[in-house]
């Protein structure tokens, strides 16, 4: 072995590269930490600055991955809905659609989900940023639930001229109604019968 090749450094061999796993563990605390801070009463109006600290992280970092406050929020909100509602494809429009809005109802009546959305609503009112924010999260919800809708139309399970954007629409509709306004909670049983009414609605098979 020569002296050149005995100074050498030697190299690591089979060390896992864990920069892209922190980076992302960064990212999802980040959303996390947005989901929270809006759920918790008087919080409507979080900034960066807020969810830098509860994140523990620097502004920039933040800035890194959205450029601005909304690009945040609907992002970390879009984000949870998917996560408590995942889209599941069983071969069967009755069960896909059960699931999903068995999964919503449960979602919506966490504290965390509720408080955030309610914090939203009332942000929307006045506040442009919170209404982008929210019809963002209301498109992604309406568009989740039209794509089981449109699944069950190419094989057939409901009529080929069903109005499937009405449908969502309608079905959402009544979501956000029972979350702002209803005095009686959202419970698995009025799931059930929503899937039913719908299905009808849309000449299921």
């Amino acid at each position: 072995m020569s002296a050149q090749e005995s100074d050498a450094p030697s190299m690591p061999s089979g060390r896992p590269h864990t920069g892209r796993a922190r980076n992302e563990q960064v990212r999802q605390a980040i959303l996390a930490s947005t989901v929270a801070l809006l759920a918790e009463p008087g919080k409507g109006g979080i900034t960066i600055e807020a969810v830098a600290r509860q994140a523990k992280v620097g502004k920039q970092t933040i800035y890194r991955w959205w450029p601005t406050k909304s690009a945040l929020l609907i992002e970390a909100f879009t984000g949870e809905a998917r996560n408590s509602v995942p889209d599941i494809d069983t071969g069967d429009v009755a069960c896909d659609l059960e699931h999903f809005l068995m999964r919503t109802f449960n979602a919506v009546r966490t504290p965390v989900v509720s408080g955030a959305l309610r914090a939203l609503i009332a942000g929307a009112l006045a506040d442009e940023d919170s209404a982008e924010v929210l019809r963002g999260y209301a498109a992604e919800r309406r568009d989740a639930l039209t794509a089981i809708l449109t699944r069950a139309r190419q094989r057939r399970e409901i009529a080929a001229d069903a109005d499937l954007r009405l449908a969502a629409e309608q079905t959402m509709g009544y979501i956000w109604y029972r979350l702002i306004l209803a005095d009686t909670p959202l419970i698995d049983f009025t799931s059930d019968a929503l899937a039913a009414a719908l299905l009808r609605q849309l000449g299921h098979r």
